[in-house]
This record gives structure tokens, sequence and C-alpha cells, in this order.
């Protein structure tokens, strides 16, 4: 999900209700090692763009950030700040 003009701040709040919401479901996942439900890790970025930025790289650092949340564990928040 890109959100644009939206501050770092709401988007951990965004990605945070998302999670809760996922958990609050329920869902069955019995073949998980980490929970009896299905669960969410989530990458998120901030930037402010310039002439260089691309569509490709915001997708690219929040799948790094994404990443790196599930080596954590799974069900994680991973959030990356960057200027680029």
């Amino acid at each position: 999900m890109i959100l644009p003009n939206t501050a770092l701040d709401e988007a951990v709040a965004i990605a945070q209700k998302i999670q809760a919401q996922i958990w609050q479901t329920r869902i069955l996942h019995s073949d998980s090692n980490v929970s009896p439900f299905i669960t969410v890790s989530l990458g998120v970025v901030s930037l402010k763009p310039n002439a260089e930025t691309t569509v490709l790289s915001l997708i690219k650092q929040a799948d790094e950030a994404l990443y790196m949340a599930k080596q954590q564990g799974r069900d994680r928040l991973q959030v990356a700040c960057h200027s680029v």
C-alpha cells in the first residue's frame, strides 16, 4: 500500500491497525510455528521523494523492511526511514 502525503507516524499507526484487525479475525493457521492464527508482517518506509525516486525503489525498500520484519520472527512491523 502506498500512502502519499502520509507522515511516518501515521503510516505506522495504519500498519498497526492492519495488524490488529488481522489478529482479531482469529483465522486458524495450523501449519504456523509462530501463532495458531494468521498474522501479518509489514515493512513501512517513509521518504521525501526527489527526481531519482521511483515507485520501484520505494517498493524495494518496503520489501527489504518486510524481509527484516520476517527475520525477526514474523508478525512484526519494521520501519525504515530514508531521505532518498
